[in-house]
């Protein structure tokens, strides 16, 4: 999709894209299992939105010691759970 489509709110076929927000709990899940179907019948783009809250429980981004697959990056490069 082009960025001038994306501002408009239109897809490339005219159509308005399913958008869908995700932030890994497991409404969001089920919320773009939804939409990737409806999506598909409706012959339509998808655009998942990946949101969280910011770390604001620390002034720290990076790992924390001693906690294994902490921070940022490694949250970021994880699959989605299932």
């Amino acid at each position: 999709m082009s960025p001038a489509a994306a501002a408009a709110g239109t897809s490339v076929s005219g159509t308005k894209p399913v958008i869908v927000a995700y932030d890994g709990s497991e409404g969001s899940q089920q919320a773009v299992l939804w939409a990737v179907r409806h999506a598909a019948k409706a012959l339509r783009q998808l655009v998942v939105v990946h949101c969280w809250v910011w770390p604001f429980f620390t002034k720290e981004l990076g790992p924390i010691p001693e906690v294994q697959d902490s921070g940022l990056r490694r949250a970021a490069e994880s699959p989605p759970r299932d």
